[in-house]
């Protein structure tokens, strides 16, 4: 599966021991372009629809903070 979304910065864990990334992203309503604007107001929306990533075996991305899009490619687990 591919998704895309706003990162929420606070959600960020990362841990150098074991190379896992946690955080969660924010849908990003369809049809808008992806501008600095429109990732504030997906996070900013208590309302939108959230999802967990975690992350293995990876380091943490220099461009992962707050408010960045995130796009991941991946399988998602029963939970």
């Amino acid at each position: 599966m591919r998704v895309s979304g706003a990162v929420l910065g606070d959600t960020i864990v990362y841990d150098q021991n074991t190379l896992t990334i946690e955080f969660t992203v924010v849908h990003i309503p369809e049809g808008q372009d992806v501008t600095g604007e429109t990732l504030h107001a997906a996070v900013s929306d208590p309302n939108a629809t959230r999802m967990h990533v975690r992350v293995e075996g990876q380091t943490k991305p220099p461009l992962l903070r707050h408010e960045a899009q995130a796009i991941m490619s991946g399988t998602m687990g029963a939970d």
